[in-house]
């Protein structure tokens, strides 16, 4: 009799698991995925000064007036390869420790882990950002937020940081050498004077900064998105009995 009990007890238990509604699933923590890297360009776009107007006497220009435009950062994708990014991150950190003042710091810094030499290359890139002029910090502050509303959901959270600074030069259209007024400028000149020839146009010459970002996920929590006049409690409110 008491086997026939158990036997009637176990049956209703596994009827009552398998009336389970199908929606209800253990969900198994997601594995936490590789960190992924993307390139960027920040460019400057250097003051402008135009003519607006001129007066002039006898053909003689007396008087002028100009517009002004401010200098203005902007942001570009840089297509780049995992070769590529490997470089642009070795280039840094090849950087940073050149920057080391004694022997005793490097050898303190090759034994360190590659996780804290990330950390010390990030705290290096934001350091960086922080001596930069305000507009381009600005412009960095709504790539790294915007790529972490594009890549963030209900159930993940990424978060996006600048790991990696390398400058350079910028590289202009058909850049294929001196040009040949500055050929025959220096060919007429002293060595000094060639020189700082050269530094003048260099420093003349435009820069831009490779930004390397990497992304990370923090969490796989579940995560709702307010809005300004929704009602979270739709549900409750229809259901119970006021």
């Amino acid at each position: 009799m008491s086997s026939e009990k158990s036997s009637s007890m176990h049956t209703k238990d596994s009827q009552s698991i398998a009336s389970w509604p199908s929606s209800i699933t253990l969900r198994k923590p997601a594995p936490r995925p590789q960190p992924h890297y993307e390139t960027y360009l920040l460019r400057l776009n250097p003051a402008l000064k135009t003519i607006k107007s001129t007066t002039s006497i006898c053909s003689l220009p007396i008087v002028r007036t100009y517009t002004h435009l401010p200098a203005s950062y902007y942001i570009k994708p840089l297509r780049s390869s995992s070769t590529e990014i490997k470089a642009f991150l070795d280039t840094s950190y090849a950087k940073n420790r050149n920057n080391l003042h004694s022997s005793s710091e490097r050898g303190v810094r090759e034994i360190k882990s590659q996780r804290d030499r990330d950390r010390e290359a990030e705290e290096r890139a934001r350091s960086t950002i922080l001596k930069m002029d305000d507009d381009a910090q600005r412009e960095i502050q709504k790539l790294l937020e915007a790529r972490e509303v594009a890549t963030s959901g209900p159930r993940v959270k990424r978060v996006w940081d600048v790991v990696a600074i390398v400058q350079r030069w910028r590289r202009r259209i058909h850049d294929d050498g001196p040009h040949p007024h500055h050929l025959q400028l220096m060919n007429g000149t002293s060595g000094n004077e060639k020189k700082r020839f050269r530094k003048r146009k260099e420093e003349e010459r435009p820069v831009e900064w490779v930004l390397v970002l990497k992304a990370e996920a923090v969490d796989f929590e579940d995560r709702v998105m307010p809005t300004r006049y929704g009602n979270p409690f739709d549900e409750d409110d229809s259901d119970g009995d006021y």
